[in-house]
């Protein structure tokens, strides 16, 4: 009879040992983009350049910008497959090397992007969208909003830790086409704040960008003469951190590295270019975290919205 016991019991052991070695269950999360044209979303930009280097010289060169941002989203167009999303930029403000720059104080940019971040059909209307930008005024702002707000996602759920890579070609200015490639890890997925209730789950998403842009004028940096042309002109994001809010399709917050490489041809010879800089893209201050509700939204609201 003990024997019996003792051989049941070592069964049972066994069994909850074996249990314990399953491999728990996978969870994947499908992401794409949920656009709602009733919805819009109001953030703070900011962005500072650590350095600007000649020929691995340091010239000692400081900027910085902000701006306020509203995202807004429109419907689906259901031939197409498309949405519309509308970044409006206003009381741009930046300084570089000590000096306010002048220029628009505000700024729109609008494009078509599918569900999964595929950009089709940008609108940009301004040479200040355009990379020169970098160099103009010290800080890209309409780029670095653009790259915040567009996330690229994978053809097939994920799960936490997963990394996925895209490679594609937009033109994101005046005669500036743009390769490049974005690789993405999701690291993890939380609620968000009981307080914000008009959220659901949130995605935390670290991407490394690549981008080789074709060659541009730009002013000349040392503040006179005439514009320079810049060859070979490649823009690195590194540790872009973003909140992607699953159920109302938007970027709520953002921050990361930047930095610009490229040869800067003055008299004739090429000299090489390096521009280093951080940006952040947070809730507005004093606003709620949560995404602004536009009371009865109808159809010329959405299409506003959507540019």
């Amino acid at each position: 009879m003990k024997g019996k016991a003792l051989a049941a019991s070592l069964l049972l052991i066994l069994c909850v040992a074996a249990a314990a070695q399953q491999p728990a269950e996978v969870i994947k999360y499908e992401l794409f983009y949920t656009p709602n044209a009733e919805l819009a979303t109001l953030q703070q930009v900011n962005a500072k350049i650590e350095e600007v280097a000649l020929e691995n010289n340091p010239l000692g060169i400081e900027g910085w910008m902000k701006a306020k941002l509203e995202h807004r989203a429109g419907a689906i167009n259901e031939e197409t497959k498309t949405f519309a999303l509308t970044l409006e930029l206003e009381e741009i403000a930046q300084e570089f090397n000590g000096q306010p720059i002048g220029g628009a104080q505000q700024s729109r940019i609008s494009v078509e992007l599918t569900p999964l971040g595929q950009i089709k059909n940008p609108r940009q209307v301004s040479d200040t969208d355009t990379p020169a930008a970098a160099l103009a005024a010290g800080v890209p702002v309409q780029m670095l909003a653009l790259l915040c707000h567009v996330v690229t996602f994978p053809d097939h759920p994920v799960a936490v830790g997963e990394r996925w890579v895209n490679d594609g070609a937009v033109d994101v200015g005046q005669d500036a086409p743009v390769t490049l490639r974005i690789a993405t890890e999701l690291l993890q997925v939380t609620q968000a704040d009981e307080q914000a209730e008009e959220r659901g789950q949130q995605a935390t998403l670290l991407s490394d960008m690549d981008l080789l842009l074709a060659d541009f004028k730009a002013p000349n940096p040392m503040g006179y003469g005439d514009p320079v042309t810049v060859q070979n002109g490649r823009l690195t994001i590194t540790d872009l951190t973003r909140e992607f809010d699953m159920q109302n399709g938007v970027v709520v917050d953002a921050e990361g590295k930047a930095g610009f490489s490229g040869q800067m041809v003055m008299a004739g010879f090429p000299l090489n270019l390096r521009v280093t800089m951080s940006f952040s893209m947070k809730p507005q201050p004093a606003q709620d975290n949560a995404p602004v509700v536009v009371g009865g939204a109808g159809e010329d609201e959405a299409q506003a919205g959507g540019g």
